[in-house]
């Protein structure tokens, strides 16, 4: 089997730890885009608050200032000023009108009245295409300047935007960048930013020409949002901390379903790479002709000690170690891949042994199969496909079936087989105590006497005493003997004087691969 599987399996532990913490690694990843998505969704919809509210306060300055300049110049009396703060209550986001002379002076508000002295402004602050000035971050008279405001300027008038609107806003800001044509102003800045962090976010500004921008930095996340019907672009910056504090639940829900997950992904991963190294969980794998090992045992012929042929039994390469049958057919068995085998084992057998044997004369080559695949068509329909018969006239297909698994439909069957031109060996004769009415309708070709059999002839035990009746039975059904486990020179002497045909056993060889089988068959050709 490939090494590669088999290493899994023998690296369970550390198969386990890479795919739990793969699994691990990759929930968190995905809970973190869980739990940053929606952190900038919340920023998203905060920042489309604060444009909607930052248009509204456009278009009523706007309309005051419009409104207002129609008027023409307008007094510091106490009946304008009383008419401007019912004029105010009309609009929902500004606080206060100011009134600018010609030296550009604030001089009058309808808080305060008349201002003496006067209050010279500066010209810094954004200019927009209507050509207002609006100014950041403004200390407020009426407060003693320890509030701060936007102000929008329009030739002699100066509107207050209503502090607490703005501060509500930029709550939820860390910067609000004003963009012109040619550079970007800082609208508003919050006072923990800090140089470096503006920096950062300039540039981030600077990259972007319209819609929503998410970055992951070692600042936190930064949502940068740009409206398309104002030159404002705010800015949020969410530190890590922050957002996980935020997010508590859903971060301890994430991180447990993430560590169960990944706890039983490792298990399952270590039992699985554990299976592996069962041979019942890769057997059927195994099946195939290039993990087939065929070994080979001579079947002699006594009276001219040629070899006649050879049995095959199968062995299997599993990585690096070789598994016997022992080993491999009760998982076959238990996996229901004996047809699997069997067709594997002959078909292998047939591709390396046909080029190199005699064709000179006869060659019987059994195959043994277990009894539920003793089915005539599928049988014959199998060799068909691995060899042409015409060009092998001297191969006989021995096909072997154990005596214990005989019964009305495998004789059935063995005797379509006979009909086919395969011959049918009786496999492990004497222990199964055969039914000889099926024997006669078989009319096997060959009978293989047990080698437990043969193993207590040297005691002249009872066992020992009944191959002379196994003999003279299979000389009744027309069939040749022969004796399985012959191990010494004594065995084969005695077997010979009851008249038996054939012989297999260590005495001659064990079974070997097919070089060491063709080795052996060339020493006794010579």
């Amino acid at each position: 089997m490939d090494s590669w599987f088999l290493w899994f399996g023998r690296n369970a532990r550390l198969m386990a730890l890479t795919v739990g913490s793969g699994v691990l690694v990759a929930l968190l990843f995905i809970g973190t885009l869980v739990v940053v998505r929606q952190t900038s969704q919340t920023i998203e919809v905060a920042h489309q608050d604060a444009f909607q509210t930052l248009t509204e306060i456009r278009e009523q300055s706007d309309q005051l200032l419009t409104r207002l300049s129609f008027e023409g110049p307008l007094l510091c009396d106490q009946q304008t000023l009383k008419r401007l703060r019912g004029i105010l209550f009309e609009y929902r986001f500004l606080k206060e009108v100011g009134l600018i002379n010609q030296r550009n002076e604030l001089y009058c508000t309808t808080s305060q009245g008349a201002i003496s002295p006067t209050l010279a402004l500066n010209a810094e602050g954004m200019i927009q295409k209507n050509g207002d000035l609006v100014k950041f971050q403004v200390p407020i008279l009426a407060t003693d300047s320890r509030v701060k405001a936007t102000t929008i300027q329009r030739r002699f008038i100066d509107l207050v935007v209503e502090p607490n609107v703005l501060d509500s806003i930029n709550s939820q800001i860390n910067v609000a960048w004003y963009r012109s044509k040619d550079s970007i102003y800082v609208a508003y800045l919050a006072e923990q930013t800090t140089s470096q962090q503006l920096t950062f976010l300039k540039s981030a500004v600077g990259s972007m020409s319209g819609g929503l921008g998410v970055i992951w930095s070692r600042h936190g996340l930064v949502v940068t949002s740009l409206s398309g019907n104002s030159a404002i672009t705010l800015q949020t910056v969410r530190p890590w901390a922050a957002i996980i504090a935020a997010q508590q639940g859903l971060v301890l829900v994430i991180a447990a379903f993430a560590a169960l997950t990944a706890l039983f992904s490792a298990t399952a991963t270590e039992n699985r790479c554990r299976k592996i190294l069962k041979l019942k969980s890769r057997i059927h794998r195994l099946l195939d002709p290039k993990y087939i090992v065929c070994m080979y045992q001579p079947i002699i012929e006594l009276a001219s000690a040629r070899v006649v042929g050879c049995e095959v039994l199968a062995r299997i390469r599993d990585g690096d170690q070789i598994q016997f049958p022992e080993k491999f057919i009760p998982a076959v068995i238990s996996r229901g891949l004996t047809w699997e085998l069997d067709a594997a084992v002959s078909k292998k057998a047939l591709f390396e042994l046909l080029p190199l044997i005699p064709q000179s004369t006869d060659f019987r080559l059994a195959l043994n199969f277990f009894p539920e695949n003793i089915k005539a068509d599928q049988i014959n329909l199998h060799f068909n496909d691995c060899l042409d018969k015409s060009k092998y006239p001297n191969l006989i297909l021995d096909i072997e079936i154990t005596e214990y698994s005989m019964s009305n439909s495998v004789a059935k069957e063995a005797t379509q087989l006979r009909d086919l031109g395969y011959h049918v060996s009786i496999d492990d004769f004497g222990t199964g105590y055969s039914n000889l009415k099926l024997l006669g309708e078989v009319q096997p070709d060959v009978l293989k006497i047990d080698k437990s059999f043969v193993f207590d002839m040297e005691d002249n035990s009872l066992r020992s005493n009944l191959i002379p009746q196994m003999v003279s039975l299979a000389r009744a059904v027309g069939a040749m003997v022969v004796a399985e486990g012959v191990e010494n020179e004594k065995q084969e002497r005695q077997l010979k004087e009851l008249g038996i045909e054939f012989a297999q056993g260590y005495f001659y060889s064990r079974p070997v691969p097919l070089d060491g089988f063709m080795k052996y068959l060339s020493e006794k050709s010579t």
